[in-house]
């Protein structure tokens, strides 16, 4: 069953145009030095380039390139390339902390993208705070990550408190209203499942089973019977594609009854491209439009773009990709200099745009429960 979000385009278009006059009136004086040394403009994206991450990096890459190649078949950027730099942090919190350093001796880096993985995330933010390298877009929702202190990130997702309170309104509908949550152990899986069951509890909903499992796990079948002895119908899937294709593994294994949803962070094409048939009857959530959709502006320019890059395969994830790049690549159109500082000050008078009737800046525009997508096989 798939859903489109009315005004989508409509929302996309107010956003990416929304931009203070102060921005504009900034620019006013200063010497254009973006025309006077042609270089290339680089994008970094750290991710896993093996292992059993690499599958979903890929996809999350190939929007990326997708954005960034369109935009050069149009010009560029003020005319000069925008490349992408694809760095192997192999997963690991550590390079990825290392690599932001190196990138920020590098002045044509101007941003990195699409970070997705908790304990990634959560290393890689106070990294780029310290390097002052803007982060664009992370596929996660943890509300931490949108605290005070965090400003280096900006948002282009709805949060996990809106994708599971779609989640919560949806199964009830069809008579599942037991969930249970599968939750790494480590900080980031526990400060998830805290999110989860306070979302639950808004809702009126309780959380019937709370079950952890190890980042590098690989069989979840204790994981599966304890969710079948607890009586839950409904499982939801905290944690990127191998956590999603190892529920998965364990439902089939063990018989398990109740219904497999996967979070946003988990890249439905590489759950399908193992999988096949054991994936049936899996649910998996979306925050972004339906990338396969014919109708969205949007959806059919992403397509274009995979299409001219000979990307065959259209997915959730590597939309997301694409989107997080146009709203990248539309701060450095804004921006009065092709620079850290001048995009990330575009960035923030994107999110916040004073209007004549609010003087103050307003929360960044997040999408509703009610806008979520889905995609499921019943």
């Amino acid at each position: 069953m798939n859903t489109e979000p009315a005004g989508t385009d409509r929302a996309r278009r107010r956003t990416l145009s929304c931009i203070g006059g102060t921005l504009a009136a900034a620019a006013v004086g200063l010497p254009f030095r973006a025309r006077a040394a042609a270089r290339e403009i680089h994008v970094a994206m750290l991710l896993p380039l093996q292992g059993g991450q690499a599958r979903q990096a890929e996809m999350i890459r190939q929007g990326v390139d997708g954005a960034l190649e369109q935009a050069n078949r149009a010009g560029g950027i003020r005319g000069q390339p925008v490349k992408l730099l694809a760095i192997d942090n192999g997963y690991q919190a550590e390079k990825t902390v290392e690599a932001i350093g190196s990138l920020a001796a590098r002045e044509s880096v101007v941003a990195v993208t699409s970070l997705f993985g908790g304990p990634i995330i959560g290393a890689a933010i106070p990294a780029a705070t310290r390097a002052g390298v803007p982060i664009v877009g992370v596929l996660h929702g943890n509300d931490a990550f949108r605290r005070p202190g965090n400003e280096i990130v900006t948002h282009a997702r709805a949060t996990f408190d809106a994708e599971i309170r779609a989640i919560a309104a949806l199964f009830p509908t069809i008579g599942r209203s037991r969930f249970a949550v599968l939750h790494a152990i480590d900080n980031s899986g526990t400060a998830f499942r805290a999110q989860f069951e306070l979302v639950l509890k808004a809702q009126g909903l309780p959380l019937i089973a709370a079950v952890p499992y190890a980042r590098d796990a690989t069989d979840y079948t204790e994981q599966a019977r304890s969710i079948e002895r607890s009586g839950a119908d409904v499982v939801v899937v905290g944690g990127v594609t191998a956590s999603g294709i190892a529920a998965i593994r364990a439902k089939v294994a063990t018989k398990l009854w109740a219904q497999i949803v996967c979070l946003s962070t988990v890249d439905e094409r590489s759950v399908w491209e193992q999988l096949g048939a054991d994936a049936v009857g899996t649910a998996f959530s979306s925050v972004v439009p339906n990338p396969y959709a014919t109708l969205l502006p949007l959806a059919r320019e992403y397509q274009a773009a995979m299409k001219a890059r000979n990307y065959g395969q259209l997915s959730l994830s590597s939309f997301e990709g694409y989107i997080n790049a146009q709203v990248m690549l539309e701060g450095l159109r804004r921006a009065p200099a092709l620079t850290r500082p001048a995009l990330q000050g575009a960035l923030r008078a994107m999110q916040g745009c004073p209007s004549a009737a609010s003087p103050s800046p307003r929360r960044p525009r997040e999408r509703s429960p009610a806008a979520s997508t889905w995609r499921t096989s019943w």
